[in-house]
């Protein structure tokens, strides 16, 4: 049996002023809570720049500088790999449409919206995005042997929460000439990378979910040496090697039509313009506070829940998808069942009216109750769920 310990981890403290708000918020894969640091920071952000607007856009390069440092001390990508974009989405479309494919292959658990913005670029390109169903490491094995040029697969699926080997994966697409770029949206901030899963041709991530920093409207892109020769399909002065600002915007040489090199680094796939400063401070701010508590140990944290949750339905009508997956497919997303779509969403609302934030999901004949696992859930949140929703079933 799970026997509660008192060592677990409780950084609720951290996130006074989110949770305030939240009697259980279980609902950090559709948005993460702020700690206060962040939230604090970014205040402080707001009103330097409105009292110094001429400062804020040098300080906010220095913020993506940060950024970037702070991702590669979290997953030991060279820095020099790093980019700040606008979006998931966004970083996902550039990096595919850069290698200029012929073919596509998604698996048939990604999200739509980034698969939406890869079909919107072939569209106009005359490439054949394909969707591959079956267990996600088969399924883009079947791809690879279909001979498409580009794989996107997401590190951990925004449904189920599955989380499919990564290495094994990149092993076997870079073995035969497949490039491989990764949605890690729902894995960045909360995981690890575990041996050989760092060498992906790319990866995007958004903050605002797992890295904690729901008010930045930005992503991380990570891009592989196979991807950084190569020029994405738009791009602005914030991809060019600029120097020193203030000189550029005030040299009366310069034309607006003058061709600028492409930076060298993952900066090259962020976004084309600058962006807000205190968007930055909060992200640095949040993905900063995860560091200092290291990734190792809010992975063993949400597993020591996952593993809590699982037990305590032990028995019950409820099925948990995550028992059929292997040990290392399982994540921080927990998602269950009791069969339909119409059940699910009345067990999804009495756990709204109970004050538990969780989320109704649904895809390619799934429906699930969605429960998110982070650094500020605690033991109690989930005995208080579990309690509440046998409670329930056996009213």
């Amino acid at each position: 049996m799970y026997e509660v310990v008192q060592a677990a981890l409780d950084y609720a403290s951290d996130f006074s002023i989110s949770l305030k708000h939240h009697k259980h918020y279980m609902n950090t894969a559709s948005l993460g809570l702020a700690p206060d640091k962040s939230i604090i920071e970014a205040e402080q952000a707001l009103r330097f720049q409105a009292s110094n607007p001429d400062k804020a856009s040098d300080l906010m390069w220095n913020e993506v500088e940060k950024i970037r440092s702070n991702i590669f001390h979290m997953y030991g990508f060279n820095a020099r790999q790093v980019g700040v974009g606008e979006s998931t989405s966004h970083c996902i479309y550039k990096m595919v449409a850069a290698t200029k494919p012929s073919r596509v292959a998604v698996t048939s658990e990604e999200f739509p919206g980034v698969v939406l913005m890869v079909k919107s670029y072939c569209k106009s390109r005359s490439c054949d995005v394909r969707v591959y169903d079956g267990v996600i490491e088969d399924a883009v094995k079947e791809a690879v042997d279909d001979g498409v040029d580009v794989v996107l697969v997401s590190a951990v699926t925004w449904v189920t929460g599955y989380r499919p080997d990564l290495a094994e994966i990149t092993s076997y697409a870079h073995k035969r000439g497949v490039k491989v770029i990764v949605d890690a949206v729902q894995h960045f901030g909360v995981l690890s990378l575990r041996e050989g899963e760092n060498g992906a041709d790319g990866y995007a991530a958004s903050p605002k979910k797992w890295l904690l920093a729901p008010h930045s409207n930005t992503a991380v892109c990570i891009v592989g040496e196979g991807l950084m020769e190569l020029v994405p399909p738009y791009y602005g002065l914030a991809n060019s090697e600029i120097g020193d600002w203030s000189n550029y915007w005030s040299d009366p040489g310069k034309n607006c039509d003058d061709d600028l090199p492409l930076r060298s680094d993952g900066q090259r796939f962020g976004a084309p313009t600058g962006q807000l400063y205190h968007s930055m401070v909060a992200a640095r701010s949040s993905i900063e506070y995860l560091n200092n508590i290291g990734i190792g140990e809010i992975e063993k944290h949400v597993f020591k829940l996952h593993s809590l949750l699982v037990e305590q339905l032990e028995n019950t009508e409820v099925e948990v998808l995550s028992e059929g997956f292997k040990q290392k497919n399982k994540s921080s997303i927990v998602s269950i069942s009791l069969g339909d779509y119409n059940r699910n969403r009345r067990l999804y609302e009495h756990l709204l009216d109970h004050g538990f934030v969780v989320s109704l999901r649904g895809q390619k004949g799934y429906s699930v109750v969605r429960i998110s696992l982070h650094i500020y859930n605690t033991e109690k949140d989930v005995l208080s769920l579990t309690k509440t929703i046998k409670e329930y079933l056996n009213d």
